[in-house]
């Protein structure tokens, strides 16, 4: 019986010094989302840095967008990484799947043979040479990029 007992207290005692050290490891664990990059993604604002585009015409994998006319506003850069911008001015975007069936399922959503949409603005999101693309394909935007008063949207500048 009393070695029994004895056997208790050591399970105990080692059973809370278990829990001690789960509850350190877990005070010293860092917060959810508390990556630097990962901040600084997810709180992007707009550089300042802005072109003036005309007749533009980007191709990404099935996707075409042509930037008529208006601007190009460059995000502040995350690890030295432009990675996005927002545009502002004409535009549209065609939808060219490859494949027939879903050409067919476009069209049955659409009821159109081609899918293209026209915008006004565009937010783009991207981790290839996307920046240098926009940047040499416009020239500098007067101005710059402002932002609106409340809503955080980049104010419209005229081409």
């Amino acid at each position: 019986m009393r070695l029994r007992l004895q056997c208790m207290k050591l399970l105990a005692f080692v059973c809370s010094i278990a829990i001690a050290r789960c509850a350190c490891a877990v005070e010293s664990a860092a917060a959810p989302n508390s990556d630097f990059t990962y901040q600084q993604l997810r709180n992007i604002t707009l550089s300042g840095e802005a072109v003036s585009v005309s007749n533009l015409t980007l191709r990404r994998d099935v996707a075409t967008f042509h930037l008529h006319s208006g601007t190009i506003c460059f995000v502040t850069p995350v690890q030295g990484k432009i990675t996005g911008a927002v545009f502002v001015g004409e535009g549209n975007l065609i939808l060219d799947p490859p494949l027939a069936v879903e050409r067919s399922s476009l069209k049955l959503l659409t009821r159109e043979d081609e899918f293209s949409e026209h915008f006004s603005q565009l937010v783009l999101r991207f981790t290839d040479a996307s920046y240098d693309e926009l940047k040499k394909a416009g020239s500098a935007a007067s101005g710059g990029c402002g932002r609106g008063p409340a809503s955080g949207q980049p104010e419209r500048h005229a081409a």
